[in-house]
């Protein structure tokens, strides 16, 4: 009669003992092989979240991400039309990534709209090192400003976010200081050319932007509508000591030749900290005597230049926009 023995403790549960006492091993069936192809993988949003966040590399099996090299600094995409899933690979790779510095999304008008930003923002409180973000020719409204806000609460590696041609509103710009709450932003340059602030949005910006943006160093407000109803508060925030603006343009709008005045005073009681205010195509028909601030006020097409910087004035510098 055969005889059973204990198995002993350093062998493997598969190990069995026969009657003589001689060992048999049964190996462990191998595990299925991954799939192969893009049907056979499970859709994005099923996947887990941030699948790179470990990898600082791209990952070969997504061929959005091919596409662009994801261990330099820059990554764009501009104009590229990215469909909603292929944005989602992008925003959850981009949390674990440790090497762009730059991301480039404008003209993604498409598919790139409020109800994709969620995702941007969840990689946005994991990233660490991007520090400029372009979403500019897009479908995004005041939700997205909102959402940006809950992002700079903890990033603060972002220095520089590009929101122009979007449909941003004053009620967007109130959005966004509200989701700050009271931490202060890192941001450093902040585009919010040819959307839809208005005067309000404007002030809005104006009284906050000591407080919650108090790094801020250039602010473009192109394309908006601004009267001289608004030049007041962007004047006092020029002229405060708790602001580092340096920069501001207010290209394209209908400021007048008294809010001209007004921005002129400011500039010189900044102390030389506002280098350039930017007032090309508005209101502005003759050069005023309160216009003697030369260098560091531009109005008129021919200061623009004939590509990129040229010299107006004897220091100063003024960018074609």
């Amino acid at each position: 009669m055969a005889v059973r023995h204990a198995l002993p403790s350093h062998l493997p549960p598969t190990y069995t003992s026969s009657a003589n006492d001689t060992p048999c091993y049964t190996p462990s069936p191998p595990p299925p092989p991954p799939p192969t192809s893009e049907e056979q993988r499970p859709p994005p949003r099923y996947r887990t979240l941030y699948p790179s966040a470990l990898n600082t590399a791209y990952d070969p099996d997504e061929p959005i991400l091919r596409r662009e090299d994801w261990i330099g600094e820059t990554v764009a995409y501009v104009g590229a039309q990215l469909e909603t899933d292929e944005l989602e690979i992008v925003f959850n790779h981009l949390a674990g990534n440790k090497c762009v510095r730059f991301l480039y999304l404008g003209g993604n008008n498409g598919f790139l709209t409020d109800n994709v930003i969620p995702y941007l923002v969840r990689a946005l409180r994991l990233n660490t090192t991007l520090t400029s973000l372009r979403l500019d020719r897009c479908s995004l409204g005041a939700p997205t400003a909102g959402m940006l806000g809950v992002a700079l609460r903890s990033n603060h590696t972002l220095t520089s976010i590009n929101l122009r041609d979007n449909a941003i509103s004053a009620e967007g710009i109130q959005l966004f200081f509200q989701s700050l709450g009271s931490t202060p932003s890192s941001l450093t340059e902040l585009d919010l050319s040819a959307n839809t602030l208005t005067d309000e949005g404007a002030m809005l910006i104006a009284v906050q932007a000591p407080v919650l943006l108090p790094r801020l160093e250039s602010l473009t407000l192109d394309f908006n509508t601004l009267t001289d109803a608004c030049i007041p508060h962007l004047a006092r925030l020029l002229s405060t000591t708790h602001t580092t603006i340096s920069q501001l343009s207010l290209s394209e709008n209908r400021v007048s030749a008294h809010g001209a005045d007004l921005l002129n005073t400011a500039i010189r009681e900044s102390k030389g900290r506002v280098t350039r205010v930017a007032l090309f195509v508005n209101g502005i028909r003759t050069r005023t005597s309160a216009l003697s601030c030369w260098p560091r006020i531009v109005w008129k097409e021919k200061h623009r230049g004939g590509g990129g910087w040229k010299a107006v004035g004897k220091p100063a510098y003024v960018r074609k926009t």
